[in-house]
């Protein structure tokens, strides 16, 4: 037939020459959903008709239209699948094949379990309603369903879609693996608090110990780590108090107070808040942390050798 060899021509231009023109794409997709037969049409939808990244060449939303509106159900439960309408896919993949439907849920991502979870609700609920006339059959069936979502649902979650007067005896066995998953979690959670709390134990034990924690130096280790001079040595220090002030460091390096903070001024990017520090707060900053050993001189790495402006010829090379 005439649409038939249109087919061949679409697909011999699109498989042959590579083409990926959007209008060529549709056209194809058109006659196959024509076909009596769904395979041809499933068959372009998730292969022929995408991209090596998954991106499809032809409309989707064209695509969706025209496979609702000529019954091509298969094809419409492909498409809600692949534009991730994951709710529309499995209400339709109910009316069609059960496993379509498992299917669908099983395609979600496992990182997204509440959608997994409502998917699988509302399959369950199909399989415990389709057939009332056996309740007992209806309930081994829910529970071995229920074992496919590999314990995503529980026994208290489809006991809403069975009436209000059943026989508790077919839920036995759920109902005791239920109680048996819920006191395993009990005690990992158990188990994970007991271990919080012993971290902060040892958390408050090692700020306990940093607050009277005391070093010890020689007096040939009273050296400036700066300057080379002796801490002991006064020298006069108008801007920040007591010229004999000195820091020690639990790496054992030891500055004299002003040496500390001609470092932390050359290594900080706010120099001029630093310097309108009261005595009491600078002391403070200035006690944090050894200059030489801490993370201010880790983040000066960046920091280029010579700043905008500077003279750039000192540095050359002769």
């Amino acid at each position: 037939t005439h649409a038939a060899e249109a087919v061949r021509y679409l697909q011999h231009c699109i498989g042959r020459m590579g083409t990926k023109d959007i209008r060529i794409h549709n056209l194809l997709l058109s006659f196959l959903s024509e076909e009596e037969e769904e395979g041809p049409l499933l068959k372009y939808l998730t292969s022929e008709g995408l991209s090596p990244s998954g991106e499809p060449y032809y409309d989707a939303k064209f695509a969706l239209r025209r496979c609702m509106k000529l019954r091509k159900l298969r094809a419409t439960i492909q498409l809600y699948t692949m534009m991730h309408l994951y709710e529309e896919a499995v209400n339709n993949a109910l009316h069609v094949d059960l496993e379509l439907a498992k299917s669908v849920a099983e395609s979600v991502a496992e990182e997204d379990q509440l959608l997994r979870k409502k998917l699988w609700l509302v399959i369950a609920q199909h399989v415990i309603e389709q057939d009332k006339s056996d309740k007992g059959e209806n309930i081994r069936k829910a529970i071995a369903f229920r074992k496919e979502t590999d314990s995503l649902l529980k026994v208290e979650d489809i006991l809403p879609f069975f009436p209000n007067f059943v026989l508790i005896d077919d839920f036995k066995d759920a109902i005791i693996q239920s109680l048996e998953e819920y006191n395993t979690q009990i005690e990992d959670l158990r188990t994970e608090m007991d271990e919080i709390t012993q971290g902060t134990e040892a958390l408050r034990r090692d700020i306990a110990a940093v607050s009277s924690r005391t070093v010890r130096v020689t007096h040939d280790e009273l050296l400036c780590a700066k300057c080379g001079t002796g801490v002991a040595a006064q020298a006069a220090d108008s801007a920040f108090g007591a010229g004999g002030e000195y820091f020690v460091f639990p790496c054992r390096h030891v500055f004299k107070r002003a040496c500390l903070v001609d470092i932390l001024c050359g290594l900080s990017s706010a120099k001029q808040q630093l310097l309108d520090k009261s005595y009491a707060d600078l002391g403070e900053i200035l006690g944090q942390e050894c200059p030489y050993c801490g993370d201010l001189m880790i983040k000066s790495i960046s920091k280029p050798f010579i700043e905008e402006g500077e003279e750039v010829d000192s540095w050359r090379l002769n």
